[in-house]
């Protein structure tokens, strides 16, 4: 994901969310063999906290493209694998924390029908810069 400068002034407490959710990825995981010999699909619910810029004015060279952090998410997971679905949320927040002007991200990973008679399961996590 190409690195966007932000000439939003850091003020605390105070941020734009940009959202993805149910967004579909492929990647390793799982813990027992089975699961790791095909690429499983996950659902992903991404926010990501970035300054706040009211003048925006319909720059995108002032925001994150949401096509950017679909391609760079996407990208991660097909290149990676993973046993915890924890491991998935942090190398995402990861990944994420290190764009320019992200303050902060919170991750929720959801691996459906693995538990008969349960519909998902997952793991939700929120980091800071």
């Amino acid at each position: 994901m190409p690195k966007r400068k932000f000439y939003a002034e850091k003020v605390l407490g105070t941020m734009d969310i940009i959202f993805l959710n149910g967004m579909a990825v492929e990647t390793l995981v799982g813990v027992y063999e089975w699961e790791r010999q095909h690429s499983q699909t996950l659902y992903l619910d991404l926010q990501v906290g970035i300054m706040e810029n009211s003048q925006r004015n319909d720059d995108l060279n002032l925001t994150l493209s949401y096509a950017d952090i679909a391609a760079c998410v996407r990208s991660e997971m097909a290149a990676q694998s993973f046993q915890l679905l924890e491991s998935v949320g942090e190398h995402i927040a990861t990944v994420l924390l290190q764009q320019a002007g992200v303050m902060e991200v919170t991750v929720k990973v959801v691996k459906p029908g693995i538990l008969p008679g349960v519909r998902e399961v997952g793991i939700q996590i929120t980091r800071k810069a």
